[in-house]
């Protein structure tokens, strides 16, 4: 997606192969109730990584507490498949497109190298729970901001292809978090477990050997996603629109390559590149996917509790 202009707000003290669509997915039955909701709270601020790594995916959202269910969210219901809220449909047209686009940017590789578009791949448990820590007891609720005394993250509001059926921008950007170009080497130093993480990434597109890799791949910029709102569920598009700062702008990188990584443990989530089949996440933190920045591609389930990290390689120009 295009990279998002950014609202300004004062800093504040102290953001194996590719499984098809499984009949019952596991982390798909959740329902989340008031004493839950309490408990998921005080662990938000004052838990380690693993009691937020059990908390979050099981109790819904840390942040908006809202309920898990067939509501407004279009979240899965206890012991029902996951379900996705309707959405805007396609013109065949234009998924046509999408597909021999697709078919073509696939073609360059060696035939074995993706599975159903993508590569699926598992980083540190450990190293993903640090992450999705770190973020929910440094979100303000107020400002809808990643704030320390460090660094300070903030959202989009401004992509519009989303799951939701109305857009509501405040609503984005309550649940999203931009990791830009000029915050890398500080989001590297002082986010717990993000180094670990993003060169667990780098290191399995490495080891693709893909022609077009360069010899110095970097990781360029990132963003932190709490898909339990629809608003930050997204329909089809290409990551290469991450090649410029702001919408319009000039291109100052190459984005090559996408890796998303789920940060929290269970819940029910999955993903699709254009004319593939669904993909589903696996239940541990840490479970990921890799693929060509170029494909068109969407996400398919979240339920309430879902947070992912998706990260951009390629190189700056």
């Amino acid at each position: 997606m295009v990279q998002p202009s950014l609202t300004t707000r004062p800093k504040q003290g102290a953001g194996e192969s590719a499984d098809a669509t499984p009949p019952n997915p596991e982390g798909c039955s959740y329902r989340q109730t008031s004493e839950d909701a309490a408990r998921t709270e005080s662990i938000a601020s004052t838990g380690s990584a693993e009691d937020v790594q059990e908390a979050v995916p099981k109790y819904g959202d840390p942040m908006l507490d809202a309920p898990l269910g067939r509501d407004r969210e279009g979240g899965c219901a206890e012991q029902a498949p996951c379900s996705k809220k309707p959405r805007a449909e396609v013109a065949s047209r234009d998924i046509e497109t999408m597909v021999a686009e697709n078919a073509a940017v696939l073609a360059q590789d060696e035939y074995d190298t993706w599975d159903k578009g993508v590569k699926r791949f598992q980083i540190s448990r450990e190293g993903a729970a640090k992450v999705l820590s770190w973020v929910v007891q440094n979100t303000s609720r107020t400002m809808s901001v990643v704030a320390t005394d460090a660094i300070l993250l903030d959202g989009f509001h401004n992509w519009e292809q989303v799951h939701a059926g109305s857009f509501n921008a405040a609503r984005q950007l309550q649940h999203t978090f931009v990791i830009p170009r000029a915050q890398r080497r500080r989001a590297l130093k002082v986010i717990p477990g993000f180094a670990q993480v993003v060169a667990a990434a780098q290191a399995e597109i490495e080891l693709l050997h893909l022609h077009d890799t360069p010899k110095k791949l970097e990781w360029l910029n990132g963003h932190i996603l709490n898909q339990g709102d629809v608003n930050a569920r997204f329909e089809y598009h290409q990551d290469t629109n991450e090649e410029r700062k702001e919408v319009g702008g000039r291109r100052d990188r190459r984005v090559l390559y996408t890796a998303i990584v789920k940060l929290n443990r269970g819940g029910c989530t999955s993903m699709r590149v254009c004319g593939q089949p669904e993909v589903y996440y696996h239940s541990p933190g840490g479970s990921a996917f890799v693929f060509r920045s170029d494909l068109h591609h969407r996400t398919e389930k979240a339920e309430p509790g879902i947070w992912k990290l998706a990260l951009f390689f390629g190189y700056f120009i």
